[in-house]
């Protein structure tokens, strides 16, 4: 399901479900609240960032760049680097 940021932050039913939010701070406001509470845990030259709490029980995900492009750089490395795959077993385990 995609969602709107204000919709996630206005309903807590949504807000308990695993979560991949997609776009940065500057124009999604549940991105500007995870970057404040989500560790970062890849990065490329601070143009994009993954952030997520590894150990954590919490099945929820931004995924944001600097721009566009950057942002596409980041969804595409997670999924093709297996942390989508990863992701999805986590939350259906």
């Amino acid at each position: 399901i995609v969602i709107s940021d204000s919709l996630y932050e206005s309903d807590k039913i949504i807000q308990i479900c695993p979560t991949i939010s997609i776009g940065g701070p500057g124009v999604n406001a549940l991105a500007a609240r995870l970057a404040e509470i989500l560790p970062i845990q890849i990065s490329k030259d601070d143009r994009f960032f993954i952030q997520y709490n590894e150990k954590g029980g919490d099945n929820i995900v931004s995924i944001w760049g600097m721009d566009q492009e950057s942002t596409k750089a980041a969804v595409e490395l997670y999924i093709q680097d297996g942390y989508l795959d990863k992701f999805i077993k986590k939350v259906w385990s």
